[in-house]
């Protein structure tokens, strides 16, 4: 079978780093001649991502809190009876509800891709986690990392799981341009405003820099108010910017002088992919699953946590910015070269074709 349809299922369209994933996927499978589309619990600010592409897209309601978790299911196993696709590809919520769907209806294959490992999910998610990779067909992971903790975490064969990592369209990113940071330089942190991301000990590491500086906070989420209120307390809000969601990420770091990713655990990290490639200087939390791509040639890392680490790495690169630079050119050319977003779709289409052609055999 050289052309067959997939259809992939997300809880929701909102703009994170799974999100982002699936659209550049999508849009390779599209160019590659897949009949692709996509499922979803709930709309969010990238359904006009999909729309722009062409991308058939369908959800349960504009709002996921809308619907309940059985009109969210009804949903998927109605679309899914509808339109029989040769493989089904869920992320993450869609691998419960999705994964429940597609169990009851027998399809085959399903592939789960894992974008992380959130240590300390409530209990039911963890159940619901359990019995989607146990009965998924395959596990592809972001990394080794996240792998590592799936299979420790929930039992997992390795037989069925594999790790493809995520590639960046470089030609979105246009790099910024070559310069030294300004007299008030611009710090950037992307993401979703949530106590695992970190932000916190960011805004408490930036008041004891005894140097100008803004910082731009661009994401949402519950946190929001708290880090207002944090801000406040701490004496920087008039020098901190909540720009909320963005649909043009490339645009705000070609704006960046300096790119941190504080959070407790990542996946892969995306954004500092996307960062890296844009040629902004960053500083990340010194994670296994970040230190899987980047070195300290490339790379300058602060302990997750730390507000005296975040502090002295943030201080060394502004007052050491060409070799911050340095640093950053090193990284642009390992995410060009490497995390490539056509890689990315044809390891997928590979994988696609493997099982499928395992399917036909049986």
């Amino acid at each position: 079978m050289d052309k067959f349809r997939i259809t992939q299922i997300l809880w929701t369209l909102g703009r994170g780093g799974a999100e982002r994933m699936v659209f550049d996927l999508s849009r390779y499978l599209k160019q590659a001649g897949y009949d692709s589309e996509l499922l979803a619990a709930g709309s969010g600010s990238m359904r006009a991502d999909f729309e722009d592409e062409s991308i058939p897209t369908a959800y349960a309601a504009e709002h996921v809190e809308q619907a309940s978790r059985r009109d969210v299911y009804g949903f998927f196993r109605r679309s899914l009876i509808e339109r029989r696709p040769d493989i089904v590809h869920t992320h993450l919520g869609g691998d419960i509800w999705g994964g429940l769907a597609v169990k009851k209806l027998g399809l085959y294959p399903w592939i789960i891709t894992a974008h992380s490992h959130e240590p300390g999910l409530p209990l039911l998610q963890r159940i619901g986690r359990f019995f989607a990779y146990q009965f998924a067909d395959h596990i592809v992971c972001v990394s080794d990392g996240v792998q590592t903790a799936i299979q420790k975490t929930y039992k997992v064969s390795s037989k069925k799981m594999s790790v493809i990592r995520i590639g960046i369209d470089a030609k979105q990113f246009s790099p910024r341009p070559v310069h030294l940071a300004g007299d008030v330089p611009k710090i950037i942190s992307v993401g979703r405003l949530v106590p695992e991301k970190g932000h916190a000990t960011l805004l408490r590491a930036l008041a004891k820099v005894e140097l100008p500086w803004t910082l731009e906070l661009v994401g949402d989420g519950p946190e929001k108010m708290a880090l207002v209120s944090l801000a406040e307390t701490l004496g920087i809000l008039p020098r901190v910017h909540f720009s909320g969601i963005t649909n043009d990420v490339a645009a705000k770091l070609r704006e960046a002088d300096l790119f941190c990713l504080p959070s407790r655990h990542e996946g892969q990290g995306l954004a500092l992919h996307e960062a890296a490639v844009a040629y902004v200087p960053a500083i990340a939390s010194d994670l296994a699953s970040l230190r899987e791509v980047f070195d300290a040639e490339m790379m300058l890392f602060a302990a997750a946590d730390d507000v005296d680490a975040w502090t002295q790495a943030i201080y060394s690169s502004l007052t050491n910015y060409g070799e911050a630079l340095r640093r950053a050119e090193q990284a642009q050319a390992l995410i060009k070269k490497t995390f490539r977003f056509d890689r990315m779709g044809e390891a997928y289409v590979l994988l696609y074709k493997k099982l499928l052609q395992k399917k036909n055999t049986v």
